[in-house]
């Protein structure tokens, strides 16, 4: 795709320095689905050129991918995505003391081999240090188990990363973080004809990275949150609207600069189901 683009304010500052700027923005589109694997993806590069400030020309990515495997039939899956977009260090605008000064766009679109929508904003065509392009990329495998008549087991692993990287400007980026989250689930099976229960286990550790010269050592620490939950359910059907009802569970959280509640809980009481769209419990 081609796109022109003319602004009365490039630089989004007081100055309203206006441009013409011609942006050249080859992308693909994947959207397949077989019989044990799924894949979407969109991809676009964006090269901008100006012309009152040739020497001063950007590439900006943008990527939206997400997928799904299954390694081993019934047991073994995988699932996986990879963002990128550009995004600006602050709302305010480039120059500290500045406010946002909006600018005036007049556009002509031309497309070649395609549509001519393009599902990525023009917005990242300002010419300024108030940039940062976000990367993020995750995968989580995960087994499913069949434990005949009586439950199914699911055991799962996440990971993802979150990178700022190609910042321009003085301002810092966001911090980095990476998470990992493990979760296991025992749900019950059609054996147990009026009860219903389940067991889960989960824990999260959320660590950003911190430059020195952002946080000091006792913020940069306390950037890390950790979250770690054990939790089961019942529900006993005495009729087609009356039940009981009742869960208990443990939760041991560490969020710095916060007040967390840890410990156990549990809540027991009656449901009440009159209809297929309503249901009301009395727990205690």
């Amino acid at each position: 795709m081609v796109r022109e683009t003319y602004s009365t304010n490039i630089t989004l500052t007081p100055d309203k320095q206006s441009d013409f700027v011609t942006e050249v923005n080859p992308g693909i589109a994947i959207n397949q689905q077989g019989a044990r694997a799924r894949l979407n993806l969109d991809y676009e590069m964006q090269n901008v050129f100006y012309a009152n400030n040739s020497g001063s020309g950007k590439i900006n990515n943008y990527l939206t991918a997400d997928g799904n495997a299954e390694l081993v039939q019934d047991h073994l899956f995988l699932d996986g995505f990879g963002y990128i977009q550009p995004q600006y260090l602050t709302s305010f605008g480039p120059n500290e003391g500045y406010s946002f000064v909006q600018p005036t766009y007049f556009t002509t679109l031309t497309s070649f081999g395609g549509s001519s929508f393009s599902p990525f904003g023009q917005q990242f065509i300002a010419l300024n240090n108030n940039q940062t392009t976000a990367v993020s990329f995750g995968l989580g495998p995960y087994w499913r188990q069949n434990l005949g008549r009586y439950a199914t087991a699911l055991a799962r692993y996440d990971y993802s990363v979150l990178n700022y990287v190609q910042t321009k400007g003085d301002l810092p980026p966001p911090s980095n973080a990476q998470n990992s989250n493990v979760q296991l689930n025992l749900n019950s099976g059609p054996y147990f004809s009026s009860l219903e229960w389940n067991l889960s286990y989960e824990n999260q550790q959320l660590d950003r990275e911190t430059e020195p010269e952002q946080l000091d050592q006792e913020t940069e620490t306390a950037a890390n949150n950790t979250y770690e939950n054990v939790l089961g359910r019942f529900r006993q059907r005495f009729s087609n609207r009356w039940a009981l009802v009742g869960r208990a569970g443990y939760e041991d959280n560490d969020v710095p600069d916060q007040d967390v509640v840890n410990g156990g809980y549990w809540s027991l009481g009656p449901e009440w189901t009159p209809s297929r769209y309503i249901s009301v419990a009395a727990l205690y």
